[in-house]
């Protein structure tokens, strides 16, 4: 059956059951009702009967629509329309015995539909219905139930329909009756509507032991149906108690009670078939648990107060104002105690040892208020999630540079698995990233138990932990961060310190190699010379000449060496000045570009010179570089500084810093700058980093004072 005929049929049942009720509302309000015997006339709850049929045709026909193959759904509209029309015939019947007329047109078949129509609408609802929810087939080892239901129901229609004395309440003729001296049809359909009753009790049985045994999805639509039929039972046995201890007392509300319990029926059987909110099934149990406990302890009260007492005191049956007041103040003064205690005995039979999600939600946010150490509290965060959500095990991580690390975890004394983010979820194992601000900081991981299916409201609740967490991963990432941040800052410390110890030596073994032995040489040379001056003074010149040039190779070494310090240029023309002189020394083509670029602190300008430089030698001496860009611009309260050659390039991700880049590194981290370094095989390479300035107001300033 295609979807667009299965609805058009579900309608249209829903609707020939609509037209059903609509005249029988019609016939009732039409009947004078005082004419009719006592048992016989409509209660105030005569409307129970047509709203439930209401409410199963069109739960029957949503169903029936949008799950055609769900034989759920046909039985529930055909059950509703077999009411409907069950109802009509008995309100028809009404009709003719009020008005002392039994010659309405087809009066007695229509009452005679009515009396054996009840048979088969029982079984569908009491035996079908439960017997075949919630796939529309039978369960295993089940399945006769259906078979000794429908041989009970036929068995019971054929005595009822034959038997003389059907009709005769209603001062009508059973038109198919046979001769029955001995009353054995009456028998027959007594029999078979005890034994359908005895089947019914054996098949909503079923719906609770299959409960028991299942897992995942089947057990949620199980405890749909399940708890709407004990919130039926008890509502039923609440009545019936109640009736039996107060014969003469009226309590119209119980029967309002009694029918709304009928009407969850039907509804629960299509939230679980349809699977709408099926995991807020565990909320709707504690709920009805605590309100129906709550409800019968009041009843029992006033029950004890009003009927017991009273007819102690020889008040009978009879409702007394003081006693009504004594009760309303008994049950005003127990009723916060009572509902406590109730709410924490529903909660233990909702979710089992396990805490309700809004407790568990209340005590995570009476921890995060509390000054606690971060691992310490996401410990307790772990721990209340396994006791709320009923999970085995649940762990905190922390991503730091693409890997996981594990903060906390319940129970602390089992090895945690480490969640794969890029993995889709499966299995027993469940993880939710936690963020903040949009950044992923790390992940709760869960490992849920075999057969359990997390709820809406355990996703819900999962969801606010992972919100409350990213405040504590955030504060532990921002303090990793630090002290990673300490760490690197005494790293490049002892690096500069070391890297200042290699440069003073490497400056005395210069001064000992090159200027000392200059020097040495000029003091020989002034010796000789000062000899030649008494014997041969051509020679003595000649001397004096060869002592001029060599104290000028002297005078040069002695400024190139004081250069490698620290340059005099970059102090008297700063960088623009500086790296051009440099430049120009170079022996490849480099291409200074400083438009814009000012004055600037001392150790800023020294870290950008330098930097510049060791990557200008790099270019020369590793790279074989051609030419080489030298940029340098102001960019807002930055100085913005790059370095890019032509030459060969290299592997970013194979090379490991030397000694000349980790020094340019750390030269620009001593002055609070970055630096990054981008190249490619056969590409050249790019040297970039910037550092914070003071703007020209700031300078202007500080120049002034």
């Amino acid at each position: 059956m295609t979807r667009q005929l299965s609805g058009f049929t579900a309608r249209t049942i829903f609707g020939l059951t609509v037209a059903l009720l609509v005249g029988t509302s019609v016939l009732v309000a039409l009947t004078p009702v005082n004419n009719l015997p006592e048992e016989l006339q409509p209660g105030p709850a005569w409307l129970l009967t047509p709203a439930y049929l209401l409410v199963l045709a069109a739960t029957g026909a949503l169903i029936a629509s949008r799950r055609s193959s769900n034989f759920i759904g046909w039985v529930m509209c055909t059950a509703a329309a077999l009411g409907a029309l069950v109802e009509l015939g008995h309100s028809y019947s009404l009709l003719s015995l009020a008005n002392g007329n039994p010659g309405l047109l087809g009066v007695e078949w229509l009452a005679w539909l009515a009396s054996w129509g009840k048979l088969p609408w029982l079984m569908l609802q009491v035996v079908y219905l439960p017997m075949l929810f919630p796939e529309g087939r039978p369960f295993k080892r089940w399945g006769w139930l259906l078979w000794a239901a429908a041989l009970t129901a036929l068995v019971g229609v054929a005595g009822e329909a034959l038997d003389p004395d059907l009709l005769t309440a209603l001062k009508l003729r059973n038109p198919l009756a046979v001769p029955d001296p001995n009353g054995y049809l009456g028998v027959v359909g007594d029999a078979a509507e005890w034994m359908l009753i005895g089947i019914a009790i054996a098949a909503l049985t079923s719906v609770f032991i299959r409960l028991k045994k299942a897992t995942g999805e089947r057990r949620q639509q199980l405890k749909w149906v399940g708890a709407a039929l004990a919130l039926l039972v008890t509502t039923l046995a609440g009545a019936t108690v109640a009736d039996a201890a107060s014969s003469d007392a009226n309590f119209p509300w119980l029967d309002g009670l009694v029918g709304l319990a009928f009407l969850t029926v039907p509804v629960s059987v299509a939230f679980a078939v349809l699977r709408y909110r099926l995991y807020d099934i565990d909320l709707v149990i504690n709920r009805t648990l605590v309100y129906g406990t709550l409800m019968t302890v009041t009843l029992a009260v006033y029950l004890l107060a009003v009927v017991g007492i009273g007819a102690v005191l020889g008040f009978g049956n009879n409702l007394n104002l003081m006693l009504s007041l004594l009760a309303t103040a008994v049950v005003a003064l127990a009723f916060e105690p009572a509902r406590q205690r109730v709410q924490n005995l529903a909660n233990r039979l909702a979710f089992g040892r396990r805490a309700s999600p809004y407790d568990a939600l209340a005590v995570l946010s009476r921890r995060v208020a509390e000054i606690v150490p971060s691992e310490v509290l996401l410990g307790d965060m772990a721990r209340a999630v396994c006791d709320a959500v009923g999970v085995r095990s649940a762990s905190f991580w922390l991503r730091a540079d693409r890997e996981l690390s594990l903060l906390a975890g319940w129970p602390p004394d089992i090895a945690h698995e480490t969640p794969d983010l890029s993995v889709p979820q499966g299995g027993g194992r469940r993880w939710l990233p936690v963020q903040n601000q949009g950044k992923l900081l790390g992940a709760i991981s869960i490992a849920v138990p075999s057969g359990r299916a997390l709820s809406a409201s355990d996703d819900r609740l999962l969801a606010d932990v992972a919100n409350q967490a990213g405040l504590v991963l955030s504060n532990l990432g921002l303090a990793a961060d630090l002290m990673a941040r300490v760490a690197e800052l005494k790293d490049s410390r002892r690096r500069l310190v070391t890297a200042e110890d290699e440069e003073r030596r490497r400056i005395e073994r210069n001064l000992h190699d090159g200027a000392q032995q200059h020097l040495f040489g000029l003091k020989v040379n002034i010796r000789h010379i000062r000899t030649l001056l008494e014997r041969d003074q051509v020679a003595a010149s000649t001397a004096l000449e060869r002592l001029e040039e060599e104290a000028e190779e002297a005078l040069q070494e002695v400024r190139q060496l004081a250069g490698g310090v620290y340059p005099p240029l970059l102090t008297a023309q700063g960088l623009a000045g500086a790296l051009r002189a440099r430049a120009r020394a170079g022996p490849v083509d480099v291409r200074i570009s400083t438009e814009g670029v000012g004055r600037y602190a001392a150790d800023i300008e020294g870290a950008v010179y330098f930097c510049c430089t060791e990557a200008l030698q790099n270019a020369v001496m590793h790279a074989q570089a051609s030419t080489v860009w030298i940029r340098l611009a102001e960019e807002g309260n930055e100085l913005v500084f790059s370095v890019e050659d032509d030459g060969r390039g290299f592997d970013t991700a194979s090379l490991h810093s030397g000694a000349g880049l980790q020094g340019m590194r750390d030269r620009v981290d001593v002055v609070g700058g970055t630096l990054d370094i981008a190249s490619v095989l056969n590409h050249g390479t790019t040297v970039r980093g910037r550092v914070h300035v003071s703007t020209q107001s700031e300078r202007a300033i500080e120049a002034a004072s």
